[in-house]
């Protein structure tokens, strides 16, 4: 047999390998982009979205889902005031689900998909996986392309948070049964979806807990500079360390029992946050570390003298 043949027939069995591999729609290099206004008249915070997806993406996105689990050490709002899409379909579901999913979840609101300006059929959901998000059944984000206009409302402060970003997955296309005549040569589907959607991070909701301590706060604040640094969103290494000294000497001013000096050094945070918002701070960073200082000024400023650091 000779070379020419033996690569002949070796290609005649790979290529419909190689191409039936590339056939699905993985997702690559999406970015989410999240920015959070706090509306104090309502007391609800609007986390709005915008997603691009990558150059390189071998499919579209049809997908976008938020992690809003709660944990149960943490306070349980209730779902007054929330507001949602003006379609009713949206508000209803999440009637309908909520009591099942009570206590299990932050309760949030989906008030707008693209699909009222941008023509995009997108609509928004809740499941039992303890994500919220939206899906397309048609006209989904093509590589290379942004959307925007998503936006979640909720009483919870914001959060590092788990995302889930799908592609439009095509069974019959994919999984045709000229290719797999039996169900024992079909391959794991489930797995295969899994692979191909893009995991990530973004600012989502949360509650605080239910046993208020100080100390524990502010190292979680410190924990938001330090990944914020680590996810690009604190873009100079500079600007990481002044927030984690801030949140440092706050620290050792309340361990110190001087709640007003803590609260001197809180201000300033709120003040440099304003200065430093979109030059070394991406809108997430500044949501993070802005949103969450606030708080506990608050939760300070309504203690007593004796207990200050811990609040039960």
């Amino acid at each position: 047999m000779t070379l020419k043949l033996v690569l002949s027939i070796a290609l005649s069995i790979l290529l419909p390998i190689f191409s039936f591999a590339q056939e699905y729609p993985t997702l690559k290099d999406v970015r989410i982009h999240a920015a959070v206004d706090h509306h104090q008249n309502d007391s609800l915070y609007y986390y709005t979205f915008g997603l691009t997806n990558g150059i390189t993406s071998k499919g579209n996105i049809c997908g976008f889902e938020i992690d809003i689990s709660r944990d149960p050490r943490s306070y349980d709002s209730d779902t007054s005031g929330l507001r949602f899409e003006n379609d009713g379909f949206i508000e209803a579901s999440f009637r309908r689900h909520f009591p099942f999913l009570k206590g299990k979840i932050i309760p949030a609101g989906l008030l707008a998909t693209p699909g009222n300006s941008h023509g995009f059929t997108w609509t928004g959901h809740f499941s039992n996986d303890l994500t919220s998000g939206w899906t397309a059944d048609s006209a989904c984000i093509d590589p290379g392309h942004s959307l925007g206009g998503f936006i979640m409302v909720s009483k919870g402060l914001p959060r590092i948070r788990r995302c889930v970003v799908s592609p439009f997955f095509n069974f019959d296309r994919l999984f045709s049964r000229e290719r797999f005549p039996t169900d024992e040569d079909m391959p794991n589907t489930d797995s295969i979806q899994n692979a191909v959607k893009f995991y990530g991070w973004t600012v989502g909701p949360t509650a605080p807990p239910l046993n208020f301590i100080g100390s524990d706060w502010l190292d979680t604040l410190t924990s938001y500079a330090n990944q914020s640094r680590s996810l690009g969103w604190i873009t100079t290494q500079p600007t990481a360390a002044k927030y984690i000294n801030y949140f440092a000497s706050a620290n050792s001013q309340l361990q110190a029992n001087n709640t007003t000096q803590a609260c001197t050094t809180l201000r300033s945070v709120l003040t440099d946050v304003d200065v430093d918002n979109l030059s070394t701070l991406t809108s997430e960073a500044y949501a993070l570390i802005r949103y969450n200082t606030e708080y506990l000024l608050a939760q300070l400023s309504d203690l007593p003298p004796s207990r200050r650091t811990d609040r039960r």
